[in-house]
C-alpha cells in the first residue's frame, strides 16, 4: 500500500492502477491495520475497479470513526452507491458481524456515523446503520424464537446495549421503523426492550420514547397479573406438533395432574426429554426402568411458583424503574 501511495503521489497513475488490479488473486481477508492504507490508495487512484480491488478485503466491524473522511472521500470520486456496495460486501454472509463483534460495531458506530455527517456522507452513514440493524434484528428474531426462558433472556438482554447504541447513531427515518419493528413483538420482547432503554446515554429521541411507551405497556401487563394459585399446576406449552407432544401438552395443561407415568419406547422417550431440556421447563423427569417399554416418569416441582413469581416482581420493578425514569 505505501509503494502505491507513492506512485500515485508522484503522478504514476497507470502504473498504480496496473499494480492494484494484480493484487486481486490473493488480496483477501486483509487486517484492521491495513484499512486505512487501502481506502487512501482507493480514493487516490481516481479508478473505480482498481479501487474496488484494493478496498475489498475488509470487514464492517473494522470501521471507525477515523475512517469517515476516507469514505465521505471515496463517495466523491466514485458514488453512494459505490460506497454502499462496498461496505455491503464487508457484511455479506461469510463476512457477517460475528457475535462477539457486536458491541465492538455499535461502540464505533454513534462516532462513525457523526463524523460522516460532518463530511456531508449522510447517505453512508444511513447505509450503515441500516446494516447494522439488519444484523441486530436477525439476531432479535433468532432470540425471540429461543424456547428456553433463561437462554432466551440472557441472548435478549446481550442485545440490549447493541440497539441502544444502533438507535442513537441511526436517522430519525430508520430509529422510527426499529421502533416499528419491535412492536409486533411477543411478550418476550420485554426482555431486550428493557436492556435497550437502561442503556441508552443521549437525551430522549422520538423512536426512544416510543419504545419506552410500548415497554411500559407490556409491563404493566406483565406486573398488573394475579399471583397464581397455590393449586394451580397448569404450565401453557405447545410442542413439535406430533402425538407425543399434544399427550405432554394435555398433562402440563392440567391444573391439578402432577405426576404423569408413560409407558414409552426409546425413541420416544429421548424425543419427550429433548423436548422438555430444549423448552426449560420446570419438570422432573426420568426413566424407570422396569417392563417394556420402560415408564417415562414426568414431574412438575415447584420451580413454575418461584419462576413465575420472579418474572412477577421483576416486571414490577422495571415498571417502577421505567416510570421513575421516563414519567
Amino acid at each position: 500500500m505505501q509503494a502505491l501511495l507513492e506512485r500515485i503521489d508522484a503522478g504514476e497513475l497507470e502504473g498504480a492502477r496496473t499494480d492494484a488490479a494484480s493484487l486481486e488473486p490473493f488480496w483477501t481477508n486483509m487486517g484492521p491495520g491495513l484499512l486505512r492504507p487501502s481506502l487512501q490508495v482507493a480514493v487516490g487512484l481516481a479508478d473505480a475497479a482498481g479501487a474496488r480491488v484494493v478496498a475489498a478485503p475488509f470487514r464492517l466491524e473494522m470501521l471507525a470513526a477515523g475512517h469517515a473522511p476516507l469514505l465521505a472521500a471515496l463517495a466523491r470520486a466514485y458514488g453512494d452507491p459505490w460506497v454502499l456496495e462496498l461496505i455491503g460486501s464487508w457484511n455479506s454472509p461469510n463476512r457477517s458481524v460475528a457475535p462477539d463483534q457486536l458491541t465492538c460495531v455499535s461502540e464505533n458506530l454513534l462516532p462513525l456515523c457523526r463524523t460522516l455527517r460532518q463530511h456531508s456522507a449522510d447517505p453512508i452513514a444511513d447505509g450503515i446503520t441500516g446494516l447494522v440493524w439488519e444484523s441486530l434484528w436477525n439476531r432479535i428474531e433468532r432470540g425471540m424464537d429461543q424456547r428456553h426462558p433463561t437462554q432466551r433472556r440472557e441472548y435478549l438482554g446481550d442485545l440490549g446495549e447493541p440497539l441502544a447504541r444502533e438507535l442513537e447513531a441511526a436517522s430519525d427515518t430508520l430509529g422510527a421503523e426499529i421502533a416499528e419493528s419491535l412492536q409486533p413483538l411477543g411478550e418476550a420482547a420485554v426482555e431486550l426492550l428493557v436492556p435497550v432503554l437502561r442503556a441508552f446515554r443521549l437525551p430522549p429521541t422520538q423512536a426512544k420514547i416510543s419504545i419506552a411507551h410500548d415497554c411500559r405497556a407490556r409491563l404493566a401487563v406483565i406486573a398488573g397479573r394475579p399471583a397464581r394459585a397455590a393449586n394451580d399446576w397448569s404450565i401453557p406449552w405447545t410442542g413439535c406438533g406430533c402425538g407425543r407432544c399434544e399427550r405432554l401438552a394435555g398433562f402440563l395443561a392440567s391444573p391439578s395432574e402432577r405426576t404423569h407415568e408413560w409407558p414409552l419406547a426409546k425413541l420416544g422417550r429421548q424425543h419427550i426429554h429433548q423436548q422438555i431440556d430444549a423448552a426449560g421447563l420446570p419438570l422432573q423427569h426420568s426413566t424407570r426402568r422396569k417392563g417394556s417399554p420402560y415408564t417415562l416418569v414426568i414431574k412438575k416441582t415447584d420451580e413454575l411458583f418461584r419462576q413465575e413469581d420472579l418474572a412477577l416482581r421483576q416486571a414490577q420493578s422495571d415498571l417502577a424503574w421505567l416510570i421513575a425514569t421516563f414519567g
